[in-house]
């Protein structure tokens, strides 16, 4: 023992060059009492004082608490006796001697009995202090009421959450909970902040819509037992990107009646509330309904010839009045944008009113689907119950799919699910009791999924709304009709009408795309100035249209205004006659020569493009022409996807009393944007 301060201090250094590990003399000099005695206090007993962790307790507390060790006595000193205790240390209570400032025999007793103990032990500690103390958290951030407002706000919009959520009891706590001072609120004053919200919204919309020089919208109705609506959205390339940006304009209330007239007066209205005209519209993309079919193709106007009592000279001028009686006849100026019908959807009614007349042509393959589909929609009901898919799931190791009546291409995975699960659905139709499938129904469930896949996977590439450009319609239609045409080459043993149908239907309905005709002269373009199409989808049967094509780039390019500084001045003639005469290729001009290229810069950019082996879009940023070509052309999409995506929503929201239409078209347009 060391008596004096000054002796004690020299000890210490002493100590420390024998063991650099130890605590240095300076930083142990503050714990020493300011009177010249220590009081006999040894190095051992002084450290254990003196140390401190950096949470201010003790070292050694940690472990020796009663989550590990419980103390059984101490002394003075810092020398204790410890058992075993806590929930690592539950069986072979022993009894531990040592010291607080020194722990390592009860961290080697702790990995002897437990290999985790120092690995749980660690953790413990990082979670709270000494005696099994958590650590509270405290929150300081303040929040201002217009803050909170907004936040609550969004809560309710983004989360789909009705208004009354305000009023709940247990909301309230909450809010109070993490701002006391702060007052909820109210429904009332929450209604006229979305209405507020709602109004800026569109404001922003209607001036971000005036900067765009092209836009495709799509339109769709949607009807509850209560109500109906129609929802449109617009989409557009951003300007010197190949990124598309899309918008929810409207879910607007549709009374009834339904039809097309009134079709087309509230889609024309939505588009004029947003500033968009049919020339900045480049089409609207719609489902299959004979209400849009039929407003698209009658334009709102009805006309009838009518007969005048007066002679008139032969090829005199005859005259036309709206026939008032026709529907349609009080809304004569309403014109809409081109019309694109929804290839997704058409898809779908190949594989479902096409495939339908091959099951009518073959009694025997109606039979036989009859009984699949029914097998099979006996599994997917009774999957729905609890105790049912616990006891498919055992078996699978998967959960089953079911199908969505709206969409087809959830049937054909649903279908393709069980095809896939061939060796186990005797297994399954056991578990639950239900009739097996025999063998020439498996099979004739694996040949159906086998000949309509090539159309499920073009369903899901065309559902696409930021990926998807209209470009990619024709090449994918191809290529359907070419896988459809190998599978003629397959053993199909039950299905081989159902793919005489299927083909068949599916050259019809998309007969002008499959023949390139003039009808589809844009999508043409959209496919030609794709980096990864370019010429290459075009099948040998059409290679001579190859020329009509380069041909359509160039004078689309001019329609546009695009290279116009290059054209070639002609003083010495009127234009407008030589742009009405045709000469011959031996009539040209001097200088001039058959099948040489004039040059232009257009004309030469457009050859360099479709030499180039790149595919990526960003290889457009080389062919400055090309890409606003290609902006203008794939601006149009190629499903009515969007829209539908915007009723998903839609069906979130009850349509309850206090839910009028206008404010389920607030909440709606502000959820999708």
């Amino acid at each position: 023992m060391l008596s004096r301060k000054s002796d004690f201090l020299k000890h210490l250094s002493l100590c420390k060059k024998k063991h650099p590990a130890m605590t240095p003399p300076s930083q142990l000099q503050e714990f020493l009492p300011e009177s010249g005695q220590v009081d006999n206090l040894s190095y051992q007993d002084f450290q254990a004082e003196s140390s401190t962790n950096t949470d201010g307790t003790k070292p050694g507390f940690e472990l020796l608490d009663t989550e590990f060790f419980g103390i059984i006595s101490q002394t003075p000193k810092g020398k204790v006796q410890a058992g075993q205790a806590g929930q690592l240390c539950t069986k072979n209570q022993l009894v531990v001697s040592g010291s607080r400032a020194a722990t390592s025999l009860f961290r080697t007793e702790l990995k002897r009995l437990h290999s985790d103990g120092p690995y749980s032990f660690e953790r413990h500690k990082t979670e709270g202090t000494s005696g099994g103390k958590k650590t509270k958290t405290t929150f300081k951030h303040t929040v201002t009421q217009g803050k909170l407002d907004s936040l609550i706000t969004s809560y309710v919009v983004k989360g789909m959450h009705p208004l009354s959520t305000v009023e709940q009891t247990e909301f309230v706590e909450l809010i109070h909970g993490l701002a006391p001072n702060a007052t909820v609120i109210s429904r009332r004053k929450l209604q006229r902040k979305l209405d507020a919200d709602f109004n800026a919204k569109k404001s922003v919309l209607k001036e971000k819509l005036k900067t765009v020089q092209r836009v495709c919208t799509t339109a769709d109705i949607w009807s509850t037992s209560k109500a109906s609506f129609m929802g449109v959205t617009a989409h557009w390339i951003k300007p010197n990107s190949t990124e598309r940006e899309s918008v929810a304009l409207a879910c607007r209330h549709f009374p009834s009646p339904h039809t097309y007239s009134r079709t087309a007066e509230i889609l024309e209205e939505i588009h004029l509330e947003f500033g968009l005209s049919n020339e900045k519209i480049v089409a609207t993309v719609t489902d299959n309904g004979s209400d849009f079919a039929k407003a698209f193709k009658e334009f709102n106007v009805s006309i009838v010839a009518e007969e005048d009592d007066d002679k008139t000279e032969e090829g005199g001028l005859s005259f036309v009045t709206i026939d008032s009686s026709e529907e349609g006849s009080s809304k004569g100026g309403v014109i809409l944008p081109p019309h694109v019908r929804c290839a997704t959807r058409t898809l779908s009614l190949v594989c479902t009113t096409d495939a339908r007349q091959a099951m009518e042509d073959s009694p025997t393959l109606t039979r036989l689907n009859n009984w699949t589909m029914a097998k099979c929609s006996a599994l997917w009901n009774a999957s729905k119950k609890a105790k049912a898919a616990e006891l498919l799931l055992e078996v699978t190791k998967e959960q089953l799919k079911t199908p969505c009546p709206t969409r087809w291409n959830s049937l054909y995975d649903s279908l393709n699910q069980l095809s896939h699960l061939r060796d186990k659905l005797p297994e399954m139709m056991a578990t639950l009791q239900l009739f097996a499938f025999n063998k020439a129904e498996l099979d004739y469930l694996g040949e159906y999924c086998q000949i309509l896949r090539p159309i499920a996977m073009a369903i899901d590439r065309l559902q696409g709304q930021s990926s998807c450009y209209y470009g990619e319609l024709i090449p994918t239609l191809f290529a359907v009709q070419s896988k459809l045409h190998d599978l003629y080459t397959a053993n199909l043993r039950y299905t081989s009408p159902l793919l005489h149908a299927i083909l068949g239907g599916f050259e019809k309905r998309f007969c002008s795309y499959l023949e390139l005709k003039v009808d589809v002269n844009e999508a043409i373009l959209a496919t030609a100035t794709h980096p990864f199409f370019k010429m290459r989808w075009l099948p040998p049967r059409l290679s001579a249209e190859r020329r009509r094509i380069h041909q359509l780039i160039l004078r689309s390019a001019e329609e546009l205004g695009l290279g116009a500084e290059n054209e070639k001045a002609s003083p010495n003639h009127n234009d407008d006659e030589e742009d009405f005469f045709v000469f011959s290729a031996e009539e040209t001009e001097v200088g001039e020569r058959p099948g040489i290229p004039s040059h232009s810069k257009i004309e030469l950019e457009t050859l360099h493009f479709l030499e180039d082996t790149r595919k990526d879009l960003r290889s457009l940023e080389l062919y400055p022409l090309i890409k606003l070509l290609f902006a203008r052309f794939n601006t149009t999409l190629t499903s009515s996807a969007p829209v539908e995506r915007l009723f998903a929503f839609a069906g979130i929201l009850p349509l309850h009393r206090r839910l009028t239409p206008d404010l389920f078209e607030k909440l709606l347009v502000l959820k999708g944007n």
